[in-house]
């Protein structure tokens, strides 16, 4: 039996997959990755990989792979990428996970402390954007105004049409990221990027603005368990 850990290491809520013998048994958060832990699965062989992008962890005992020694500046494990040497190591899985399976033009949507964009055809990365996300966005009213309210996620009624007109201030927060994200949603309809994937923590509030996207909530696991593989298969680990 082979246990390969998969390490998410964001900016909050860090979390890992369990892929026994290829399959994902489970995510837990991080402090939940023990040696003990470990020890107790039973495994001949661990492996494990991770796309830190948040705060440095201590797991030296298990020597953990960073995919980003895997890329150049202008590809990912072959897959050619139009972005500066900066793309985060969450982003260049995912796109790569989601290029390897179908090569065609789609979108991936990853809602977590912030939201990212990116853009994929048949050859790769075209690009994307990052924006605060929903909870980031709503932090802001409070930090740079006391006297704003601070509206939680479920408050802000993404079911429903958008409407610039607010009449009071909370409605006037809500509508602002309801109004962004629709702008994006618009977009990605009237361009050849009409396949949506939605990803991470949030994705479940913007779902109403992509009615025919497909959420992938472990989408980062599979995307790390994928490249450890392919990179195997290369001979570059």
């Amino acid at each position: 039996m082979q246990l390969t850990l998969t390490f998410d290491i964001g900016n909050t809520n860090p979390h890992v997959g369990w892929f026994i013998d290829g399959t994902l048994k489970q995510v837990t958060p991080l402090d939940q990755v023990t040696e003990q832990s470990v020890d107790a699965v039973g495994a001949r062989k661990v492996k494990a990989v991770t796309s830190k992008v948040g705060s440095d962890f201590d797991f030296s005992w298990l020597s953990p792979i960073e995919v980003t020694k895997w890329r150049t500046l202008k590809d990912f494990l072959g897959m050619p990428i139009k972005y500066a040497g900066t793309l985060g190591a969450d982003r260049l899985v995912q796109i790569y996970f989601l290029h390897q399976k179908q090569p065609k033009n789609q979108t991936l949507i990853d809602a977590g402390t912030f939201t990212t964009v990116d853009l994929l055809n048949e050859n790769g990365h075209c690009g994307g954007i990052i924006i605060p996300g929903i909870e980031t966005y709503l932090d802001v009213f409070k930090l740079r105004g006391a006297k704003l309210p601070r509206l939680s996620a479920d408050q802000i009624e993404f079911d429903k049409p958008t409407n610039i007109n607010a009449l009071n201030t909370f409605e006037a927060i809500a509508e602002g990221y309801k109004l962004l994200m629709s702008s994006i949603a618009q977009t990605t309809q009237t361009t050849d990027m009409q396949d949506v994937i939605l990803t991470g923590g949030q994705a479940k509030w913007l779902k109403p603005l992509f009615p025919r996207a497909a959420v992938e909530p472990h989408l980062i696991h599979h995307s790390l368990f994928h490249s450890l593989e392919r990179a195997g298969e290369l001979g570059i680990m």
